[in-house]
């Protein structure tokens, strides 16, 4: 059955309560309590755990050679010390479109609705992000919330034969703060400062639990950020699969000193 389906079935399902007292004990908003609380769960290192590993999500984002190439040295680490990895990685139609619509509406609705007196403080790219939010048509905002719901269901499928599917943080090393974002290697005119930021779309637009987590350093001492995301409701799993992976790559690693010492 199809997945979104049956979270609706379950969700109206006549059983949610046994007796008109029981009303007053649900609060509707909130989910079930985990099995297991996050706390034990990521001091639990995951065992036999199967990880599928995505370096360009399809074609999807752009990814450095440098960076390809530190995250399967640290995969191949984990393969082996109790990680199984795979190359594979579903195809995500319209996630593109689905995330910038999204985004766009949220960015209307929130600092689009500030004073005039506080928005004519706004850079340009925020600004710009509004106004993509307001020229949004209602079959816009539809289409995505359909698309949204087909990622979800394809992701759901996906992850039944692994348990996280990895990929990059971001897809290039860390540049000079000055620089407010990267041009990739192979970005054309349209390239905007989210675009190097893709392989947050995936997780965003599903409401997927994801977590990134350090697993080395380049030659200039910057991090090498590798990404899981989970199941869904699976935030216990992926930090016992994160943890894991932490202590393979011998963390937990110093946070970076901010301060040039130069």
């Amino acid at each position: 059955m199809n997945a979104v389906i049956q979270s609706l079935l379950e969700f109206f399902a006549f059983d949610r309560t046994r007796r008109i007292g029981d009303v007053g004990l649900t609060d509707r908003k909130s989910l079930e309590a985990p099995a297991q609380p996050f706390f034990e769960a990521a001091n639990r290192p995951a065992e036999n755990y199967k990880i599928a590993y995505a370096g360009s999500l399809n074609g999807f984002a752009h990814i450095s050679p440098r960076m390809d190439a530190a995250l399967k040295t640290a995969l191949e680490l984990v393969s082996k010390n109790g990680g199984e990895v795979e190359e594979d990685c579903p195809d995500l139609p319209g996630l593109e479109k689905t995330f910038r619509t999204l985004r766009a509406m949220l960015w209307a609705a929130l600092p689009g609705r500030a004073p005039d007196a506080i928005q004519k403080h706004y850079k340009p790219t925020l600004a710009k992000n509004i106004q993509q939010g307001r020229d949004l048509t209602v079959d816009d905002i539809y289409d995505a919330q359909l698309q949204r719901s087909k990622l979800f269901d394809t992701m759901h499928g996906f992850l039944g034969k692994y348990d996280v599917l990895a990929c990059p943080t971001i897809g290039v090393e860390s540049g000079p703060v000055e620089i407010e974002y990267p041009i990739m290697d192979n970005s054309d005119a349209h390239e905007d400062y989210i675009s190097w930021l893709r392989y947050s779309f995936l997780s965003t637009a599903t409401g997927l639990p994801s977590i990134s987590i350090p697993v080395g350093f380049f030659d200039n001492g910057m991090p090498v950020g590798l990404q899981l995301i989970g199941r869904p409701r699976g935030e216990a799993a992926l930090l016992s699969i994160a943890r894991a992976i932490e202590l393979v790559m011998g963390g937990p690693m110093k946070p970076i000193d901010p301060i040039s010492k130069s």
